[in-house]
Protein backbone atom coordinates (compact mmCIF):
# COMPACT_ATOMS: atom_id res chain seq x y z
CA UNK A 1 0.00 0.00 0.00
CA UNK A 2 1.18 3.39 -0.68
CA UNK A 3 2.73 5.61 2.34
CA UNK A 4 0.61 8.76 3.22
CA UNK A 5 3.17 10.88 4.42
CA UNK A 6 0.28 13.21 5.81
CA UNK A 7 -0.19 10.65 8.54
CA UNK A 8 3.48 11.27 9.74
CA UNK A 9 2.74 14.92 10.11
CA UNK A 10 1.93 14.71 14.07
CA UNK A 11 5.76 13.25 14.54
CA UNK A 12 6.73 16.07 12.60
CA UNK A 13 5.24 18.50 14.33
CA UNK A 14 6.04 17.16 17.87
CA UNK A 15 9.87 16.62 17.06
CA UNK A 16 8.59 12.45 18.21
CA UNK A 17 10.58 9.37 17.10
CA UNK A 18 9.39 6.97 14.73
CA UNK A 19 9.40 3.30 14.63
CA UNK A 20 8.54 2.19 11.65
CA UNK A 21 7.12 -1.88 11.37
CA UNK A 22 6.63 -4.06 8.40
CA UNK A 23 4.39 -6.13 7.40
CA UNK A 24 4.08 -9.31 5.76
CA UNK A 25 2.34 -12.58 5.07
CA UNK A 26 4.07 -16.02 4.13
CA UNK A 27 2.42 -18.92 2.58
CA UNK A 28 3.75 -22.54 3.45
CA UNK A 29 6.07 -22.59 0.99
CA UNK A 30 7.64 -19.15 1.98
CA UNK A 31 6.23 -17.31 -1.06
CA UNK A 32 3.74 -14.45 -1.12
CA UNK A 33 0.68 -15.63 -1.12
CA UNK A 34 -1.64 -13.66 -3.56
CA UNK A 35 -4.99 -14.55 -1.73
CA UNK A 36 -4.41 -12.64 0.64
CA UNK A 37 -3.58 -9.16 -1.69
CA UNK A 38 -6.03 -6.47 -0.45
CA UNK A 39 -7.15 -5.07 -4.38
CA UNK A 40 -9.43 -4.61 -7.11
CA UNK A 41 -12.84 -4.56 -5.83
CA UNK A 42 -12.77 -6.75 -2.90
CA UNK A 43 -13.95 -5.32 0.77
CA UNK A 44 -12.06 -5.42 3.76
CA UNK A 45 -14.62 -7.76 5.61
CA UNK A 46 -14.36 -10.19 2.63
CA UNK A 47 -10.40 -9.45 2.60
CA UNK A 48 -9.74 -10.54 6.21
CA UNK A 49 -12.65 -13.17 5.98
CA UNK A 50 -10.32 -14.80 3.19
CA UNK A 51 -6.93 -14.50 5.36
CA UNK A 52 -8.62 -15.76 8.09
CA UNK A 53 -9.82 -18.75 6.28
CA UNK A 54 -5.95 -19.64 4.81
CA UNK A 55 -4.36 -22.73 6.53
CA UNK A 56 -0.31 -22.61 6.85
CA UNK A 57 -0.25 -18.74 6.86
CA UNK A 58 2.52 -17.35 8.74
CA UNK A 59 2.08 -13.47 9.52
CA UNK A 60 5.74 -11.08 10.01
CA UNK A 61 5.64 -8.25 11.98
CA UNK A 62 9.04 -6.85 11.73
CA UNK A 63 9.78 -4.12 14.02
CA UNK A 64 12.66 -1.05 13.09
CA UNK A 65 15.07 0.80 14.84
CA UNK A 66 13.43 3.96 15.71
CA UNK A 67 14.04 7.07 12.89
CA UNK A 68 15.15 10.20 15.85
CA UNK A 69 13.26 13.71 15.67
CA UNK A 70 15.52 15.91 12.99
CA UNK A 71 14.16 19.65 12.59
CA UNK A 72 15.22 19.24 8.79
CA UNK A 73 12.66 16.71 8.54
CA UNK A 74 9.31 17.25 6.04
CA UNK A 75 7.24 14.50 6.25
CA UNK A 76 7.35 13.47 3.14
CA UNK A 77 11.74 13.14 3.86
CA UNK A 78 10.09 11.35 6.93
CA UNK A 79 8.01 9.02 4.84
CA UNK A 80 10.56 8.11 2.25
CA UNK A 81 12.69 7.68 5.28
CA UNK A 82 10.51 4.76 6.77
CA UNK A 83 9.83 3.46 3.42
CA UNK A 84 13.15 2.65 3.02
CA UNK A 85 14.25 1.34 6.10
CA UNK A 86 10.80 -0.91 6.29
CA UNK A 87 11.79 -2.28 2.31
CA UNK A 88 15.46 -3.06 3.13
CA UNK A 89 13.82 -5.15 6.13
CA UNK A 90 11.59 -7.19 3.87
CA UNK A 91 13.73 -6.65 0.89
CA UNK A 92 11.19 -5.38 -1.04
CA UNK A 93 11.02 -2.96 -4.34
CA UNK A 94 10.89 0.73 -3.81
CA UNK A 95 9.79 2.09 -6.77
CA UNK A 96 5.62 3.25 -5.90
CA UNK A 97 6.34 6.77 -4.66
CA UNK A 98 5.14 8.07 -1.26
CA UNK A 99 1.99 9.65 -1.63
CA UNK A 100 1.94 13.44 -2.13
CA UNK A 101 -1.96 14.63 -1.22
CA UNK A 102 -3.22 18.31 -2.25
CA UNK A 103 -4.22 19.85 1.15
CA UNK A 104 -7.81 19.95 1.75
CA UNK A 105 -8.94 23.88 1.51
Amino acid sequence: LPFHANLLQPAVKTQAAVVPAGFRYRGRDGAFPPEVAFVGEITFVASMWQVLGMRGLVAELHWIAPIEPDPAHTRHALAEQARAAIAERLALPTAEPVSRASPRP
